[in-house]
């Protein structure tokens, strides 16, 4: 009489057969490199894991690294996701991050069962593409997905990705459709789009009804064009890429409604200072602004939000001035190195939090109690 094998009997004849390649993964293995208790478990040597393995691995609640595993049966996904009791006897999916990126293709079961991971992240950059069926499916996992080996997304792949609520990587793509972006844009997350090289003012307009954060920092030139589609915008958008603002491009950009990072630039004229100064945002970084005069600087200072201009290295004693009379928050001049003692005492009087290096800073603390003594004798 045939009799079906227990789950531990078929464990162990997994265990008997991957003695016979190196590059399988067994919970023998998984059981010692946990017995090291480490933070974090790192296996990327392994091509393919046993079920048993699956499951040592689905007891563990810090990050796997598991970058080389290329498939994976409909088992072996069920089996990395499976409920465990929590020791007050709730119910929960194990993991803070899984790193699955030797998978070059992501059948839809194993979409269903790794949508289950509890984990805060998925990174599955293997990938160069995904089906609708799999992306719909994947879009229900409820920590941040990592796919930024697609190259290419259909609209209805997209719309299903765009269900994730978390964070959106999708670095991958270098081209972005006004109805792949439209679809994009009802994600709820962070939406990571930095591969992107260009986009059209449809496309712009289309991605800006998304609600949140944007990163599009491989886009290296824009349209003034484009830059106005951005207007309705109300989330953070990322331009790193950008190392150019002309006075256009600048008073186009003064429209946007979000925070804005505009951290390539270099250079500034005056009047592209002017407009960049009228930002709606209340979040302007420019953390790389070198090449700027002092009365540029003196214009940005009047920006009524939180303020980033990390690579000034040197200011005046008028621009001091200007700047302690900013109000609109945070001001960064963690690059600031040069002032007289005047411009350091001045800027003893912004209001809110100034973040400047330490030395600095201190510095500061010292030309402003000095200029506090001298005042006092001068009154005395």
């Amino acid at each position: 009489m045939k009799t079906k094998k227990t789950e531990k009997t078929q464990d162990q004849d997994e265990e008997c057969d991957s003695k016979q390649n190196a590059k399988i993964l067994t919970a023998a293995i998984v059981q010692a490199e946990l017995s090291e208790k480490l933070s974090g478990l790192y296996l990327p040597t392994y091509e393919s894991m046993t079920v048993a393995a699956a499951r040592e691995i689905s007891r563990y609640g810090e990050y796997v690294d598991l970058s080389d595993i290329s498939s994976m049966t409909d088992e072996i996904y069920r089996a990395l996701v499976r409920k465990i009791p929590h020791h007050r006897g709730q119910e929960l999916y194990s993991g803070s991050g899984m790193n699955l990126s030797g998978l070059k293709s992501l059948p839809v079961n194993g979409a269903r069962a790794l949508s289950k991971y509890a984990g805060n992240e998925l990174v599955l950059n293997g990938l160069n593409q995904i089906s609708i069926e799999s992306a719909k499916a994947l879009g229900r996992f409820g920590g941040n997905l990592r796919l930024n080996g697609i190259k290419r997304l259909s609209a209805e792949a997209a719309a299903g990705l765009a269900n994730n609520q978390k964070r959106l990587t999708l670095n991958g793509l270098k081209e972005l459709t006004p109805e792949v972006a439209q679809s994009l844009s009802k994600h709820q997350g962070r939406l990571a789009l930095s591969g992107v090289e260009s986009l059209t003012p449809e496309t712009a307009r289309a991605i800006s009804a998304h609600s949140g954060r944007i990163s599009l920092n491989g886009i290296s030139e824009c349209t003034a064009e484009t830059a106005m589609a951005f207007a309705n915008h109300r989330g953070y958008l990322g331009l790193a890429g950008l190392k150019d603002c002309d006075d256009a491009l600048a008073q186009a950009f003064a429209g946007h409604a979000g925070p804005l990072s505009l951290s390539g630039i270099r250079s500034l004229s005056e009047q592209a200072a002017g407009y960049l100064a009228k930002h709606r945002g209340r979040q302007l970084s420019l953390a790389r602004l070198s090449k700027v005069s002092q009365e540029a600087i003196q214009l940005l200072a009047q920006y009524d939000g939180e303020l980033t201009l990390n690579r000034i290295g040197e200011i005046s004693d008028e621009t001091a001035e200007a700047l302690a009379k900013h109000r609109g928050g945070i001001l960064s001049l963690y690059g600031l190195r040069k002032l007289s003692a005047k411009a350091a005492s001045s800027l003893m009087y912004h209001v809110r939090p100034l973040l400047v290096h330490p030395e600095v800073y201190a510095y500061m603390e010292h030309s402003w109690r000095e200029q506090k003594r001298k005042s006092n004798r001068e009154r005395s």
